[in-house]
């Protein structure tokens, strides 16, 4: 039998809401409004507890293809949320549901922070860069922002955006701090937190403990996102380490500083180009879907090259 927490989860995997839906309107009439939050002009929103000096994030919308109710089922062997095998939705929305989950736990808990709940990150991170443009010394009052919007069930993200959003004295502490094998991952694309890098000093992603994030197969397991909130229940952030400086910040362009990129020669495109893709898929999937490029918008496209693709049912 799942517990009352988990079943709150499963409820908010339901509404698909793509950003400015009225689905999404109706999870933050919902879920978001009951819990006392406050509302930026862009539309994002807030909730302070204590004089903690770090950003809890997670964003609202979802990339389902459109907004609705979908059903959510309780694979008991994985221990794991799905859609069901006949499902027509695209996604199960994960990415941010748990991260708004989990944030609702911890302001439940009291744990100290500002919460921001943040719009259209889907579409390009827009409610965070209104932020970091608008509300420039509201954020400079901080030393971490952490967002929970990482899939697997390891990564303390140090590179995101165009290059390092924290240093490696943070990650391994916070990574240690957490357990579970979690350890620095300089393999971050984007989310909130990388319009706060020229701002915040230590801005970082870390796994909530899902998969196959947007797609139709996405799954959240629980025993890990269970551990992982009892640790933040109890994690003393004031204890990590400040050591990035926000105004001295390098892009990945620097490959020493983002060693996992190989020095390529773009001047013989698309022999490189490709080489590029061969060589980090996943990276590639995740810069076209920062992008705003859905699963099906690609589908059409290489179907348009080629004349010979559809997608599966």
């Amino acid at each position: 039998m799942l517990s009352k927490n988990f079943e709150l989860l499963r409820e908010m995997l339901r509404y698909k809401r793509p950003h400015n839906s009225k689905h999404e309107e109706k999870f933050i009439q919902d879920f978001i409004i009951p819990i006392g939050v406050s509302r930026d002009s862009f539309g994002n929103f807030y909730r302070k507890i204590g004089d903690s000096k770090v950003i809890w994030s997670s964003h609202i919308d979802t990339v389902h293809s459109e907004g609705g109710f979908q059903k959510v089922v309780h694979d008991q062997k994985s221990k794991a949320f799905r859609l069901p095998a006949k499902s027509k939705s695209n996604c199960l929305g994960a990415d941010c549901t748990t991260g708004i989950w989990i944030m609702l736990m911890m302001i439940e808990a009291g744990v100290e922070g500002l919460y921001i709940f943040h719009r259209g990150e889907e579409c390009g991170g827009l409610g965070a860069s209104w932020i970091a443009e608008n509300q420039k010394d509201m954020l400079s009052e901080y030393d971490y922002a952490i967002a929970f919007d990482r899939y697997g069930s390891d990564s303390v993200v140090t590179h995101q955006g165009y290059g390092r959003c924290c240093s490696d004295e943070f990650a391994i502490a916070l990574s240690d701090a957490l357990g579970k094998n979690h350890s620095p991952d300089n393999t971050g694309i984007y989310t909130d937190t990388a319009e706060y890098t020229k701002i915040i000093p230590e801005c970082t992603n870390v796994s909530v403990g899902y998969a196959g994030h947007h797609t139709s197969s996405e799954v959240q397991y629980l025993p890990y996102l269970k551990r992982l909130l009892q640790t933040l229940l109890s994690l003393d952030v004031s204890s990590l380490p400040v050591c990035r400086d926000p105004h001295n910040y390098t892009c990945w362009g620097n490959v020493t500083e983002f060693p996992m990129v190989k020095e390529y020669d773009f001047t013989s495109e698309p022999e490189e180009m490709i080489g590029l893709v061969q060589d980090y898929p996943d990276v590639v999937a995740e810069i076209l879907m920062a992008y705003g490029l859905t699963t099906d918008e690609l589908c059409a496209e290489i179907y348009d090259y080629t004349g010979h693709y559809k997608r599966k049912d």
